[in-house]
């Protein structure tokens, strides 16, 4: 596969490329009109509770790991797997990057509130093994975040959630 010098500057800058065709639909203005009607939040809850235990059934495993962060995603994500799943050991991971914001402290009170295993993983130089993500992606893309989370989740459980 070849790549054009554009798209690695896009992807470098920009993270986006806009040469690479997305893989869900595109949006229209339709699908963003509003609407009076009042959302039924008991349906969405429900429906994501009955989609996280449909997914826990199906890896039967009792060991996860989730990567939190301290903020509204992963704490929403954690409390709806502990609510579903109040005996499943859960390890947390949380990352904690040299020379930069350190969401480590609220991501460890977030675990220890639903009462998780949480690991915070230090990494010194952010960029040490940025070819070997680029191997592995097939891209070069420098948000090397999620290959450090996924790294270091493998030691944790067989299962990371996000």
């Amino acid at each position: 596969m070849e790549i054009s010098s554009s798209s690695i500057t896009n992807i470098l800058t920009l993270r986006y490329d806009p040469s690479i065709n997305p893989n869900l639909p595109k949006k229209t203005w339709k699908d963003f009109e509003s609407s009076n009607d009042p959302p039924n939040l008991d349906f969405i809850e429900n429906s994501i509770l009955e989609e996280i235990e449909n997914k826990l059934k199906s890896i039967s495993s009792k060991e996860i790991s989730v990567a939190i962060s301290g903020g509204i995603d992963s704490t929403l994500v954690l409390s709806l797997l502990r609510k579903t799943n109040p005996d499943l050991k859960i390890n947390t991971i949380s990352m904690k990057f040299a020379n930069s914001v350190d969401e480590s402290s609220v991501a460890s009170k977030v675990a220890e509130k639903y009462d998780t295993e949480h690991h915070i993983i230090y990494l010194d130089n952010y960029l040490a093994e940025l070819p070997k993500a680029i191997s592995i992606v097939k891209l070069p893309f420098w948000d090397l975040h999620w290959y450090h989370v996924v790294k270091n989740a493998q030691a944790f459980s067989k299962i990371l959630i996000s």
